[in-house]
């Protein structure tokens, strides 16, 4: 099975450090960068997967994030199910939040090493441990609003459905979130992509000394705000119904919104 890898840099602070990942791996996989223009956010994450998507080769789009690292197995696990882009599948998985040192240049990434990994609770899953997608994410098939479970690190599409929709919307700013959540919506609504979890696709989410101890008040703040979150009130006027449903799905989660 070919596979090739595409970085893009969004003007990240440490250009030097994704050259240098491509040189030190160009001579085992197909690996290839992209280097963006000065944006006027470095969360540009719609700019980022559509220029991607564009050099892309392959029939197959997985998008992850910087601080993702993929379960061992994953590629065996996705090559199970590669040749299901004619139904027009598209998958989700876990996330599992993992508490990271820093020194990594002596780890071999193994299964060992991954069982050993101590889950945490993370900012990014509103200070829960387990993916707060659960239980809802076993049963996305019958879900009123599937795009809802479907995040930035774990979206596996055919690139003929994300091409078909022109990809990302560049409205959405990725310092605000929820442009992962429109573009599946759109790929299911407009191209007939069917929502898929794999139990077996994991991905493992990386918490740092100085994630895991930061004041959460301001995070907490950026997140529970939705009244003030530019990205929350375009997806409301975009998906009908979204909204409310966003309502019940927090108090579900235990968690108070402004919204």
């Amino acid at each position: 099975m070919k596979i090739e890898i595409i970085l893009v840099d969004n003007n990240s602070p440490d250009s030097a450090l994704f050259t240098k990942t491509v040189i030190d791996n160009r001579d085992l996989i197909d690996i290839s960068i992209i280097t963006q223009p000065k944006l006027s956010t470095a969360f540009s994450l719609s700019s980022a997967r559509n220029k991607g998507a564009t050099l892309a080769r392959g029939t197959w789009l997985f998008f992850t994030d910087a601080g993702c690292m993929l379960d061992p197995n994953f590629i065996v696990h996705f090559d199970k199910i590669k040749h299901n882009h004619k139904k027009k599948y598209i998958y989700t998985g876990e996330r599992i939040f993992v508490h990271i040192k820093k020194d990594m240049e002596k780890v071999k990434f193994d299964q060992v090493y991954f069982k050993s990994l101590k889950r945490v609770s993370s900012a990014s899953n509103y200070h829960k441990i387990i993916d707060k997608r659960f239980p809802w994410l076993e049963n996305i098939g019958n879900e009123k609003h599937p795009w809802n479970f479907f995040h930035g690190c774990f979206m596996l599409v055919p690139r003929e459905l994300y091409m078909k929709v022109n990809g990302s919307d560049l409205r959405f700013d990725g310092h605000w979130g929820y442009e992962d959540i429109d573009l599946i919506h759109t790929i299911i609504t407009r191209a007939g992509g069917i929502p898929q979890y794999n139990r077996n696709m994991k991905i493992y989410h990386q918490e740092f000394d100085e994630d895991i101890n930061k004041l959460s008040n301001s995070e907490n703040g950026h997140r529970m705000n939705k009244k003030n979150n530019p990205n929350f009130l375009l997806i409301c006027n975009k998906i009908e119904g979204f909204k409310e449903f966003k309502v019940q799905h927090f108090q579900d989660l235990g968690l108070d919104v402004d919204i």
